[in-house]
């Protein structure tokens, strides 16, 4: 009920009637309020009802669904350990048949012909074991480890290759229960074949098709040349030079053609014979058999980059008597890769 402060002796009648009003709406909306509550059995329908009750509610509704999400959690990796448990009893029979199979054809007693049947049984206990390893649950590979996406055992050139990664795939089952789902298969079946490494250097030698960035070099690998300044000089100061820029040379064969192009244009005389036997690289190292007489023919690097460095040729005098660098440690040496020609090996 409203009703008119006694501090005011004298009010008008429309503040009497404004309060008045003022006073229904509240008690009005308070009605609204409390049927809302009794709908919807909620004290709080929305944050801004009690922005205190609203924020404690956000807590426990956010801590329930925690909760609920990692008993799901707990549900789903029960049942993915159970597969994985099954999985390994066949695993563990199928090594136990194999191993009885190898036992029986030991000694006398067994010709070509049975031991040729219990292959073919010992094929058909590897084909499933590679099954096995490649089971999935729910989508995902129990023995790939962390890798659970696709298929951790796949044929490899007769035979089998383990593509999964890490120990396994760990879900949220709350604090204190820290383990894997899934497991690799080394920890199934055994350590991993460790990579076969060869006892001899294949040595690739280099070519005209020999690729820049297949090249270590003597500095180290080479991504890519700059720019070099090629000098030639026929005895008579001064000598003439010639800024060759390599940035789009890809082969060694490139790098070869360039710098006899820029010998022959800085002094048509400084290389006898024709193009391109000029200029080439054997034995790892530029080669310039055909310096003419009385000239002299040097590199150093250009304003870009380090290319005469890189390739092994700065700091040397080139001429009719020194077709090749001498200098102890500019070799090129190439790297094996797929491009490799099987022509191209000298296996030192």
């Amino acid at each position: 009920m409203s009703s008119i402060n006694a501090s005011f002796a004298r009010v008008p009648n429309a503040l009497a009637s404004q309060i008045t009003r003022r006073s229904i709406t509240a008690a009005n909306v308070e009605l609204l309020n409390a049927q809302t509550q009794l709908a919807t059995q909620k004290r709080v329908g929305k944050p801004s009802d009690d922005p205190v009750a609203g924020s404690l509610i956000s807590v426990l509704d956010q801590r329930l669904a925690t909760a609920a999400q990692r008993s799901r959690n707990l549900s789903h990796a029960g049942s993915a350990l159970g597969t994985l448990d099954q999985s390994l009893d066949e695993i563990n029979t199928a090594l136990q048949e194999a191993k009885g199979v190898a036992s029986s054809q030991i000694g006398t007693g067994s010709d070509s012909g049975i031991r040729s049947s219990q292959a073919a049984v010992v094929g058909s206990l590897i084909d499933s074991l590679s099954a096995t390893l490649n089971r999935d649950f729910a989508g995902l590979r129990l023995f790939g480890g962390a890798a659970t996406g696709s298929a951790p055992i796949t044929s490899f050139f007769g035979g089998y290759r383990y593509g999964g990664q890490g120990d396994g795939l760990r879900t949220d089952l709350g604090s204190g229960l820290e383990f894997p789902i899934t497991i690799g298969a080394e920890s199934a079946v055994g350590a991993l074949s460790a990579r076969v490494r060869g006892d001899v250097d294949l040595n690739p030698v280099v070519t005209d098709r020999t690729f820049i960035e297949d090249l270590r070099g003597p500095g180290g690998d080479l991504m890519g040349l700059g720019s070099l300044v090629v000098r030639v000089d026929d005895g008579t100061p001064p000598p003439t030079d010639v800024t060759l820029d390599l940035s789009g040379a890809k082969t060694l064969g490139d790098v070869a053609d360039a710098i006899e192009s820029a010998i022959r244009t800085a002094d048509p005389a400084a290389l006898t014979g024709a193009f391109p036997a000029g200029a080439s690289f054997s034995g790892e190292r530029l080669q310039l058999p055909g310096v003419a007489a009385g000239y002299t023919i040097s590199f150093q690097d250009g304003p870009v980059g380090a290319a005469a460095q890189a390739l092994g040729i700065d700091g040397f005098n080139y001429d009719a008597g020194n077709p090749v660098s001498t200098v102890a440690g500019v070799v090129l040496n190439p790297r094996l890769t797929d491009r490799t020609a099987l022509g191209d090996l000298a296996p030192a």
